[in-house]
């Protein structure tokens, strides 16, 4: 009990705060890159420690000049622990540097953040957020008028060839790349600090990616023009594209352009960790979004089978987490089964169809493309379907794994 009454608490010299929503900060640990939002009361407790005073003091000033009851054990709980173990006060924990990209199995950098300024300066006055806003909408309009007007799918199919499908799929990569430089450079635009652009694999799957922790520290509209700057890019390619389209006509231009939509689409569902869900995690000011609303969700189903067992539902935010939980979970489980109904023999036969196109491969006289395309159109459902099912799993299936192996 003495230890803890002479106990005083000491701040990292490595500390920002900044402001993040009504009555909350954002903590910045930068010597570990650690990252923690607190209350406008426990920013409040931070002021009061200044190196000198020890817990006695601190607990009478607290109690004077805001009225808070809090117990000497409790205040060492929060400074020398809670706060310890992430850097924010010196302690005896162990403090480890948070890797935002943990969950790459592999991982590397293509472009240095020295290399990535000299190219983002060149886009940063697009960023402006009167200009990306208007022109956001006036050339994700023009493309989606384009595919409404010009959808033809026996001319689209007409012309997918071997060198359409390989400048289609230069595009798409190029597209992805400044989908990232958009993130990087709306980052660099408001004043925030960007890392590197790499390339890694999560759950097997390849993807390229643009470090941009920083800008947790900006404005919700900052935050938001960041995490659409990447859409941006990639509609201002789908817009040239468009414009080379109306003056040819040759669907060799709109190919891309459906993909890049699609991508688009895909990316801003909130319901899975795409740039949306980001967006929408910036909106209402709660980071960990999914893991806090799928908690939620099994606390309340936990409280219908054990009425005993804890569960808050008071807040709007309370019934969000709830309400969106359960939603990102019924959309899974409705995607997976709309897979199965649609077309159940690709789905419970995809093995054996798998096996056939291999073998045929290897009896076919004659390899063609049109074969090809056709044989690989079959199978794409099936593909998509155990390929999903497979990145779900994968991950919970390792952690089994190294449970068993333990045993």
């Amino acid at each position: 009990m003495n230890d803890i009454l002479t106990y005083v608490p000491k701040l990292s010299k490595h500390l920002k705060v900044y402001p993040f929503g009504k009555h909350e900060y954002m903590i910045h640990q930068t010597e570990y890159d650690r990252r923690m939002k607190v209350s406008e009361l426990v920013k409040d407790l931070l002021e009061e420690v200044d190196g000198e005073r020890d817990i006695q003091t601190i607990r009478a000033s607290l109690e004077n000049n805001y009225g808070l009851e809090k117990t000497h054990e409790e205040l060492y709980e929060l400074f020398h622990n809670q706060l310890g173990k992430i850097g924010v006060t010196i302690s005896d924990h162990e403090v480890s540097p948070i890797n935002p990209f943990d969950y790459m199995s592999i991982r590397f950098t293509l472009f240095k953040p020295a290399t990535i300024r000299k190219v983002s300066h060149i886009f940063a006055p697009f960023f402006e957020p009167k200009l990306f806003f208007t022109s956001s909408i006036l050339m994700l309009g023009f493309s989606l008028l384009l595919i409404f007007f010009y959808f033809d799918k026996e001319a689209i199919y007409d012309s997918i060839s071997i060198k359409a499908l390989v400048v289609t799929q230069v595009i798409s990569i190029l597209s992805l790349f400044f989908h990232e430089l958009g993130h990087a450079t709306a980052c660099r635009k408001f004043g925030a600090e960007h890392g590197e652009i790499g390339f890694g694999f999560y759950m097997l799957s390849p993807m390229l990616y643009a470090d941009v922790s920083d800008a947790w520290k900006l404005s919700v509209l900052k935050r938001t023009i960041i995490n659409l700057g990447g859409f941006y890019m990639q509609i201002i390619m789908c817009t040239i594209l468009g414009i080379l389209f109306l003056l040819t006509l040759d669907y060799f231009y709109l190919l891309p352009i459906y993909l890049i939509i699609l991508i688009i689409l895909v990316n801003l569902n909130p319901l899975f960790r795409y740039d949306g869900y980001w967006i929408l995690s910036d909106l209402i000011n709660v980071p960990n979004l999914r893991r806090k609303s799928f908690r939620k969700l099994s606390e309340t189903i936990r409280y219908i089978y054990k009425p005993e067992a804890k569960l808050t539902l008071k807040s709007r935010l309370d019934f969000f987490l709830l309400g969106y939980g359960a939603l990102c979970f019924g959309f899974l489980i409705f995607f997976l089964g709309a897979f199965v109904l649609y077309n159940p023999q690709s789905v419970l036969y995809f093995p054996v169809h798998l096996l056939e196109f291999f073998k045929s491969l290897f009896i076919v006289d004659e390899l063609s493309f049109p074969w090809l395309k056709s044989e690989l159109v079959k199978l794409g459902p099936a593909l998509i379907f155990y390929f999903i099912i497979f990145k779900l799993f994968f991950k919970r299936g390792l952690i089994a794994l190294k449970e068993l192996i333990k045993i």
